[in-house]
């Protein structure tokens, strides 16, 4: 058995590791996916953020020109419209669809207009080689690149902030964030939670950045649903192997009884066959059966064993057949408690050192049972009691009572007790309180087992309780069917 337990550890076990890291892969794969969506998002959020930031600052736009001495800074407010045809006629292709072969590079230039709509030639705001495919045929998107580099138009944070916070919000995402200016951009490129500027469209110095706060809890949110999935299948493969687990322990416990059986059974049959051995060798080789004194006294002896043998048999049979619904047959009928408990207790009276007292405190003892089973269960538990006492006088205590709708039976000795850890599985067939691989008490463990099925077919049940030491009560309820 223990083998086969190693080996079905050995499957599951590995299996259950297997499924747990695929579980957690799965769980990291889709927080990763989420994580690179979120970024994309909030990364094109914040560059349409941060186009219209800009668009809004031209109307403060301050600049710089250059002419042939020298750079000459011109702090001037420019009231005057950008003229976007100045874009396009700058580059001729560029007004060629973004999906065209021909629309690679180009060289824009950003004019100043005055009131008449003249662009001067030293009205030149930026003049730049771009990579138009950058850009498409998005005007804004080409203008704010322009206008952010060299520091042409400054933003102002605040709006910047509050822009994006509706470019976000556009997209469903309410998360805190905080518009930062780092000095050193290395100290963002690998930080989770910032998104910045595409570095090849915007080389604002210092650069802008957004910071969220409670961007994992966020995402971990995204993806609650795959952790409960994920979560509910483990508890799923940790109550199989719960499961699992109490199968083998059943089956061991089942395989252990088994033995105990065997050896117990072994045992008990041993000492009749000894004893049924001895006198037939004695009548027959011995002369005996010419004693008519002694054949007799022979003869009865293996009578008596016989009679054992046959009753413990006969337990067996019947306990099979309660098993299988049947042995009932018995119709129910009208007795005496009292005088039935009586008759039971009789029987061992004349046993050496037994000492039964019955306490009697029903009012009205006649009720309706079958009283052979109701027999059967008093004579199991009283005959336990005085086998499990193993001092020379043997005192036992019959309590009958009543309780509401219910007749209490107490049987009380002062034997060996049960141990605590026992008790679960006193009332399992064939199950004995172990002591090693001793005998001195004579049974099958198929007395507490016999009791509980003829009780459950009565309506009744039993408990137990015991002290290891001080000895056991045990306690049977029965329903009152009265006449």
């Amino acid at each position: 058995m223990d083998k086969i337990v190693r080996r079905i550890w050995w499957i599951v076990v590995p299996t259950a590791i297997a499924v747990l890291g695929f579980q957690l892969y799965w769980l990291y794969t889709v927080y990763n996916g989420q994580q690179q969506s979120f970024h994309q998002v909030a990364a094109d959020a914040f560059q349409k953020a941060y186009d219209k930031a800009l668009f809004q600052q031209l109307g403060k736009m301050e600049y710089i020109s250059s002419n042939d001495t020298g750079r000459q800074a011109i702090q001037k407010t420019i009231s005057r419209s950008i003229n976007l045809e100045s874009v396009f006629q700058s580059s001729p292709n560029f007004k060629e669809a973004p999906s065209s072969k021909t629309v690679t590079k180009g060289t824009v230039m950003l004019f100043a207009d005055d009131s008449t709509g003249t662009a001067y030639k030293d009205s030149v705001l930026v003049k730049k080689d771009i990579d138009l495919r950058n850009f498409g045929v998005d005007p804004t998107r080409l203008l704010s690149s322009l206008l952010g580099r060299d520091n042409i138009v400054m933003i102002d944070t605040a709006v910047l902030k509050k822009l994006y916070d509706e470019e976000l919000a556009n997209r469903n995402i309410d998360l805190p964030f905080r518009i930062i200016q780092p000095a050193n951009e290395d100290s963002i490129s690998s930080q989770a939670g910032f998104i910045r500027l595409k570095a090849e469209n915007y080389t604002q110095t210092p650069a802008i950045a957004a910071q969220f706060q409670g961007l994992s809890t966020w995402l971990l949110l995204k993806i609650i649903s795959p952790i409960i999935l994920s979560f509910l299948l483990v508890l799923l493969i940790i109550f199989c192997i719960w499961i699992l687990w109490r199968i083998i322990l059943k089956q061991k416990k089942l395989e252990d009884m088994k033995n105990d059986f065997i050896s117990n059974i072994t045992h008990e049959l041993k000492t009749p066959v000894a004893i049924l051995s001895a006198t037939n060798e004695t009548l027959l080789n011995f002369d005996g059966i010419h004693d008519a004194e002694k054949t007799g006294r022979y003869l009865r002896l293996e009578r008596d064993e016989l009679k054992k043998l046959q009753v413990q048999l006969d337990r067996i049979i019947h306990l099979t057949r309660l098993e299988n619904k049947e042995g009932f047959q018995e119709s129910l009928r009208e007795i005496n408690l009292g005088v039935l408990v009586n008759k039971v207790a009789d029987r061992f009276r004349s046993l050496p050192g037994v000492e039964i007292s019955i306490d009697n405190k029903l009012t009205d003892p006649v009720i309706q049972t079958q009283a052979l089973h109701l027999e059967t269960v008093l004579s199991n538990l009283v005959d336990n009691a005085i086998k499990y006492s193993p001092r020379d006088t043997k005192p036992v205590v019959i309590h009958l009572s009543e309780e509401n709708q219910y007749i209490q039976i107490d049987i009380t000795d002062e034997g060996l007790g049960i141990e605590k850890s026992q008790l679960p599985f006193i009332f399992d067939k064939f199950y004995r309180v172990p002591h090693g691989n001793i005998h001195d008490v004579k049974g099958y463990g198929l007395g507490l087992s016999h009791v509980k099925s003829l009780l459950s077919h009565l309506g009744g049940s039993i408990g137990v309780k015991t002290e290891p030491g001080k000895g056991s009560t045990f306690s049977i309820q029965l329903k009152k069917v009265w006449k």
